[in-house]
């Protein structure tokens, strides 16, 4: 592992719409260089980046050296997403041939299996923090039906849900940052985002994943265009991000805003240059961070204007508690604060 600070000196200073954005980094470091990092949770001060080949991260951003683990999960093709839940538990999902998703306890090495299935491809997950406890993942169709599962965030319950919409041809999710699923706190509503066929959809449940409809999106369709993150900050409003992972400086019809839950759509691409893979922000929606292959970009008015951050390229994002948390290629992983919003 490869640990490196960065002092006051590289305080960096953004000056827009009146508002005096200040960020620095205070910790980064390549845990294994084998391993592109999608996977990133955080919650509490816990951070965990994982990958491919099992390997994962799990490192105290309060106190650094009292939790700083680096390990490998045999068996994992490659950890697409992880869920911190409030009570530390952590919920590993692995893509590729096997759909996996694991449990463990923060500081406890044991990892419990709470669902496994062969010839499932899982996308993402993402659990209510607050009542009643519960979370979703989803994956590519299964039996021509988007693979819906409901968790019990104790993760001894996995329900498959059956009243899905029939999905399109050639329509799936993207695992790029385990990202293009969002539970909206506070409320029974959660998203998904789709692609890989003519028309990208939003597909939304409002009674906790139980049934499930869809609202189509302006997002530009094809094999490998389609809705690869989005990030709402309440029910109604939010952003759909993505692109094409096969020609990743096309920027025609990859970011799109709503204002009332994807029922209408509002482009929201200049200043970005392209494919981006992943999207977060503040519980207001007041700054949003996307970053991809051509680098890192923020906005400040909720898409109208995107600027860049830095030229460093993540596939993940995540932004909560005045931080900016990122991980990427070589098993890459950075922390950076910001104030001034």
């Amino acid at each position: 592992m490869k640990i490196k600070l960065l002092y006051s000196s590289l305080l960096l200073f953004i000056f827009s719409c009146g508002t005096n954005l200040t960020y620095h980094q205070i910790n980064s470091g390549t845990y294994n260089s084998d391993a592109h990092s999608r996977g990133l949770g955080y919650q509490n001060d816990v951070l965990v980046v994982a990958g491919s080949n099992g390997y994962f991260k799990i490192q105290d951003l309060g106190t650094y050296a009292r939790l700083d683990t680096t390990g490998i999960i045999a068996g994992i093709e490659d950890i697409r997403d992880v869920e911190v839940l409030e009570d530390n538990s952590i919920f590993l999902l692995n893509s590729g041939e096997k759909g996996l998703i694991l449990k463990k306890k923060y500081g406890v090495n044991l990892m419990d299996t709470v669902y496994v299935e062969e010839g499932v491809f899982l996308d993402g997950m993402s659990f209510w923090k607050s009542e009643p406890h519960i979370g979703l993942a989803f994956g590519d169709p299964i039996d021509n039906k988007m693979h819906i599962l409901k968790i019990n965030s104790t993760g001894d319950s996995v329900k498959v849900i059956d009243k899905v919409p029939l999905a399109q041809d050639g329509e799936a999710g993207f695992a790029a940052s385990g990202t293009s699923i969002q539970v909206i706190e506070n409320t029974p509503i959660a998203y998904i985002g789709s692609g890989g066929c003519e028309n990208p959809r939003l597909y939304f449940t409002n009674d906790f994943g139980e049934t499930w409809s869809f609202r189509d999106t302006p997002m530009k369709g094809g094999t490998s265009n389609g809705i690869y993150s989005l990030y709402f900050w309440n029910e109604n409003e939010g952003i759909i991000i993505g692109g094409s992972y096969v020609d990743s400086t096309d920027n025609e019809r990859m970011c799109f805003y709503t204002g009332d839950g994807g029922k209408t759509w509002v482009e929201r691409n200049k200043g970005l240059p392209g494919y981006c893979s992943g999207i977060s922000g503040d519980e207001n929606g007041d700054f949003i961070v996307a970053t991809g292959r051509n680098g890192t970009y923020y906005t400040l008015d909720q898409g109208k204007h995107w600027k860049l951050l830095f030229h460093e390229a993540y596939y993940s994002v995540i932004v909560k508690e005045n931080k900016m948390i990122f991980s990427g290629k070589g098993g890459k992983w950075s922390v950076w604060e910001y104030s001034g919003i």
